[in-house]
Order: structure tokens, then C-alpha cells, then sequence
């Protein structure tokens, strides 16, 4: 991981100089590098420090369609936040709204009651097409994901020295993608009638979730970015385990995020 220090940052218009930089670095070669950019430490006197109100770098905007039936257009993940910067007039969507319209940066100042509001610059906001390796009646559907997952919602305590804002990026397991697509976009019965899945399948959420992995995984590989599938993933920890329990150490973990499709229940 590429430790980036950013504590000089004085203002929020420098923090988001930083912010472009850090996705130009993760995004800059032939695959996604790890980065890590540490703003400044939390005050004695702050109550939060300096923070970002988006929980990732490149998140999408979720619109409530239908208040009765809580029907939403976009990441439901987002309504509370795409609604919160809508009515305090910090961001405008799209005239033409649509299920992935990339939310700006929000940063807050301590002593600011104003938060400060950044739109990225496409060229560094990647996303991913997702097509699929040979039926082109998925592609049609124009699902899609953001490249790289930046977490910004993550507080570092360093000797009781807290950083509050210290934003970082690693890589998406396949699967996290597909469970965001099926679980908060609904794609299932999308996914299953352009391949011609029986939507009265038993199997109907597994047979999809497999094609949607391969669109996912097949996507990546052709932009070049870094990728892992989950069943490669579980055999990497559990390998990493049992070298940790012969040396006497148990290891913790969330075993649904290890699981691949176990872990979907």
C-alpha cells in the first residue's frame, strides 16, 4: 500500500486536490495500486474532526420513485445522503436521472456549519461496463460499477492520536459487486430474462448470481483493473489460517464475506 501524507492540507479545496490524486494513483497503471491518503489528526477541542460525509470516494445517487411502495431509481444505499444534498441545495442531479449518477464529494470542516461540495472529474471516477463474455443481450442493460472502492467512513487511532480522515482503497472481490447489483439494484429478473434463465428456476438467484460473476470478472480483465474471484480469495485466507493456527494464533473474520455464494444467505 502507496501511505500518502496529506496533514499539511490547510482547506477543503486542497483535501480535494488530494482526493483526485489519490484516485489518479490507485487507477494509474496496469492495476489498481493500494493507497492510503492520512489528512491531518482529530483536535482535542473537535468533536469529529475533519471528515468526509460520502462513505466511499465514487458512490451513485439513489431517488426515491414511488414514497408508498419505497421503489427508487439509483443505489437505495444513497437515498438518505442523495436527498440530504438535494434539499440543502449542495447538488443537483442530472435533468435526466439515472440508475448511476455519481454523487460529489462532501467534505466537512470543523467550525463550518457549510459543507465544502466537489464534483469529481470523470476522468478519474472510473467505472466498469459490465459485459458479458458472449451474450451480448446483457450488455443492452447497461449495469455498471465504479472501479475502485475508496473508503472514506474509517477512523484511524495511531497511540490515541485519532485520524478521522484517512481514506483508502484496495479491490473489489467479484462478488461484492455482484450482491450490490442483485441485493440493492434488483437485477435478477433483468439479468435472467436477457439470457433466457426460467424466472420459476429454483435456482433462479444462484443462476444468475454465477453469469452476473463471470460479466464482472470478464469486464475487469478487459479495462485492465485488478480483480479477485471469491473462491480464489477463500483459498487464500484459509491458506493464510492454518499457517496462523500452527503458529498458535486463531483468526477472526466475517465469514460471509469469504463464502461466495454461502455467503449470500
Amino acid at each position: 500500500m502507496i501511505v500518502r501524507d496529506c496533514r499539511d492540507c490547510q482547506n477543503p479545496n486542497q483535501m480535494f486536490q488530494e482526493v483526485i490524486e489519490h484516485l489518479k494513483i490507485a487507477t494509474g497503471g496496469d492495476s489498481i495500486q493500494s493507497v492510503m491518503s492520512v489528512f491531518r489528526p482529530q483536535r482535542s477541542n473537535e468533536m469529529w474532526g475533519l471528515r468526509f460525509f460520502n462513505s466511499q470516494f465514487v458512490r451513485y445517487a439513489g431517488y426515491i420513485i414511488d414514497e408508498e411502495s419505497g421503489e427508487t431509481l439509483g443505489d437505495p444505499a444513497n437515498v438518505a445522503f442523495t436527498k440530504y444534498l438535494i434539499e440543502q441545495k449542495l447538488w443537483s442531479p442530472p435533468t435526466k436521472k439515472s440508475a448511476f449518477d455519481i454523487l460529489p464529494i462532501v467534505i466537512k470542516e470543523p467550525g463550518n456549519n457549510i459543507p465544502f461540495v466537489f464534483s469529481l472529474p470523470r476522468e478519474v471516477a472510473h467505472e466498469v461496463n459490465l459485459e458479458h463474455p458472449t451474450n451480448v443481450n446483457v450488455n443492452k442493460l447497461g449495469f455498471k460499477w465504479v472501479a475502485v472502492p475508496a473508503i472514506t467512513n474509517f477512523m484511524m487511532n495511531l497511540g490515541g492520536i485519532k485520524y478521522p480522515c484517512c481514506p483508502f482503497n484496495g479491490w473489489f472481490v467479484s462478488t461484492e459487486i455482484v450482491r450490490n447489483l442483485i441485493e440493492r439494484y434488483n437485477a435478477t429478473e433483468a439479468i435472467a430474462t436477457a439470457l433466457d434463465i426460467d424466472l420459476n428456476d429454483r435456482l433462479l438467484k444462484q443462476a444468475v448470481f454465477v453469469e452476473l460473476e463471470k460479466m464482472v470478472l470478464y469486464s475487469f480483465d478487459e479495462n485492465s483493473l485488478t480483480i479477485v474471484d471469491p473462491m480464489s480469495v477463500g483459498d487464500s485466507f484459509m491458506m493464510h489460517c492454518k499457517k496462523e493456527r500452527r503458529e498458535g494464533r486463531d483468526c477472526p473474520a466475517q465469514w460471509s464475506w469469504i463464502g461466495g455464494l454461502v455467503g449470500m444467505y
